[in-house]
């Protein structure tokens, strides 16, 4: 088997471990940057595909949005407090267009929002101004980190970190 036979199953199950943590943790915080230059985060929402392409709603008359389309770059976190785990995903973004796509989404958020407040009314429901938009994140780079807490000094306060690169 040669070396990067044997890397792939741990890509692999890399992956899986980050699909896992994005399905089980479905709110992030979305950071982005205003045009002074100042950061800016809030709750959403959101789900990916196969290829960790993130997707999420907002309306255009929001702050996220009016940063996003001057400057394409953002983060999104989440965090699990029972395992002192977190991810971040550094990404580029852009709009969706297509009206099919758009409900579909709409659809996937409805879901996520009944499973984890056990209500339809989800996070974009309740801005009232503006149009909504649906947003496509093409991660660039990912990162998992659980922080624990060892009885051992000769333990690395982090009991693991994971991060890969998804661009070439």
């Amino acid at each position: 088997m040669t070396q990067k036979a044997q890397q792939r199953p741990k890509h692999t199950l890399r992956m899986q471990r980050f699909a896992e943590f994005m399905r089980e943790h479905p709110l992030g915080i979305l950071s982005s940057v205003s045009p002074a230059g100042d950061p800016h985060g809030v709750a959403i929402y959101y789900t990916f595909d196969n290829n960790f392409h993130v997707y999420f709603l907002t309306r255009d008359k929001t702050r996220k949005c009016e940063n996003i389309s001057r400057n394409n770059r953002v983060m999104l976190s989440a965090v699990d407090p029972k395992t002192q785990t977190s991810l971040q995903i550094t990404a580029t973004c852009s709009q969706i267009t297509d009206a099919h796509k758009i409900k579909q989404l709409l659809e996937e958020i409805i879901k996520i929002s009944l499973k984890t407040s056990g209500t339809q009314l989800t996070l974009v429901n309740k801005i009232t101004v503006g149009s909504l938009v649906a947003i496509e994140l093409m991660p660039v780079q990912m990162r998992i980190a659980t922080y624990a807490k060892s009885n051992s000094p000769e333990v690395s306060l982090f009991e693991s970190i994971e991060s890969f690169d998804l661009v070439d």
